[in-house]
């Protein structure tokens, strides 16, 4: 027997799979299908973990996006693995759906880099022909926000958090290149 949030997770996977939504809108607009919309406050005990969350979209891949999502995953991870390397002096950090392995064609790249100075990077990349932009992004732990750079690498979509200290709560999954080669070198790419 399935409860309301394993069919809330359900649908919100397949938005998320489908459509690229994020997780929390993807959570909430499964709520109101599933509920008719009649509840119009919704419990935060109501809804699915975002684990519970990814683990129904790690399912829906499998079942309905097996046959061309692996290549997918690869492609960014391979994209994601270039730009590490040329950004090795900022220590970065892959994080999301590519570190995860449930990249859709809607994802892009998220990495986390570290500096004390966040305008060296942005110099940095401008002195390599990448013209970033200067965005605020939630704090990939939920510290509230970080000064981020958004830009086109090899034709996907990077968004670049900035963090003073290196370091991340393992619970991100968060991503090293030596890591990232290691899983690229894996066969499943997984």
């Amino acid at each position: 027997m399935h409860s309301l949030r394993d069919e809330i997770a359900a649908v919100a996977a397949q938005m998320i799979a489908e459509e690229g939504m994020d997780y929390g809108p993807a959570k909430r607009k499964a709520y109101d299908r599933i509920t008719g919309g009649h509840r119009s406050r919704i419990s935060q005990e109501s809804l699915p973990s975002n684990e519970q969350v990814e683990a129904a979209v790690r399912d829906y891949l499998a079942v309905f996006c097996a046959d061309h999502q692996p290549a997918r995953l690869r492609a960014l991870r391979g994209h994601a693995l270039s730009l590490m390397q040329r950004l090795a002096a900022y220590h970065p950090l892959l994080l999301g759906a590519a570190a995860n392995g449930t990249a859709t064609e809607f994802s892009g790249i998220h990495l986390a880099c570290f500096s004390d100075n966040p305008k060296a990077l942005m110099l940095f990349l401008l002195d390599h022909g990448i013209s970033p932009e200067a965005v605020m992004l939630p704090h990939p732990a939920g510290h509230g926000e970080v000064e981020g750079l958004a830009f086109d690498w090899q034709g996907e979509s990077v968004v670049l958090s900035l963090l003073p200290t290196p370091g991340l709560p393992k619970r991100l999954g968060a991503v090293s290149a030596d890591a990232l080669t290691a899983l690229l070198a894996d066969t499943g790419a997984t």
